[in-house]
């Protein structure tokens, strides 16, 4: 989260290590988590193999709907979030948060509008009672993608905005320029090109920062 990808890798390969001497049943957690990195670093090859190679865990699904719709997939998506939500009870709510998020941006990409606003009630329902700000930001991202396929381009921004400066506030580098990169394509949708320039120059550094290659790519 904190855009220490490296280090993460190290973590992880520890973690594999261990589990696979000692507690087995724990390798698609280790595999899990390193697909998750691939997805995020743009390999979304090796993040495939990874998520396929975990099996049937729960977690795997959430990463396969989340690696669909970084692809542009929005049905595939919206599928996979609803067969990880129907794994994740509902008295586990923050374990539904990621799904909720994912099934909310999916059904917005696709057109959904209602379905999209199902899922982000329930989300923000769980974001009120936990209360923190990360979760907060997650929220006010996807009701900003929500807005923004309303057409209601001006509430969209001041969403879009406060996502980004809370993500960025809580060191998670990789949440804050998706939140910029939207809020690009929203400014564009107004006419406002300059800020819309500021943003994207913005969210591609960080991308490139990280390593995330196919989100610099677009940004550029």
């Amino acid at each position: 989260l904190r855009g220490e990808w490296a280090e993460a890798e190290q973590e992880i390969e520890a973690l594999h290590r261990h589990v696979e001497r000692v507690q087995p049943r724990l390798v698609p957690i280790a595999l899990i988590r390193l697909a998750e990195l691939r997805r995020r670093q743009g390999r979304w090859e090796e993040a495939d193999a990874l998520f396929d190679e975990s099996g049937a865990h729960f977690l795997a699904v959430l990463g396969r709907a989340q690696l669909a719709l970084d692809r542009g997939e929005p049905a595939a998506a919206a599928e996979l979030a609803e067969e990880y939500l129907s794994r994740v009870p509902a008295m586990d709510r923050t374990e539904r948060v990621s799904g909720l998020d994912v099934l909310s941006r999916a059904r917005t990409s696709e057109g959904a509008l209602e379905q999209a606003r199902t899922a982000l009630d329930e989300l923000r329902t769980i974001a009120e009672t936990v209360g923190t700000e990360p979760m907060r930001a997650t929220v006010l991202h996807a009701e900003g993608c929500l807005l923004a396929a309303k057409g209601n381009h001006k509430a969209a921004c001041g969403h879009l905005e406060e996502s980004a400066a809370l993500f960025e506030q809580n060191r998670m580098p990789f949440e804050a320029a998706r939140s910029r990169f939207q809020l690009a394509h929203t400014l564009i949708a107004l006419g406002r090109r300059d800020p819309a320039a500021i943003n994207l120059r913005a969210s591609r550094s960080v991308f490139e920062q990280l390593g995330a290659t196919r989100h610099a790519a677009a940004a550029r």
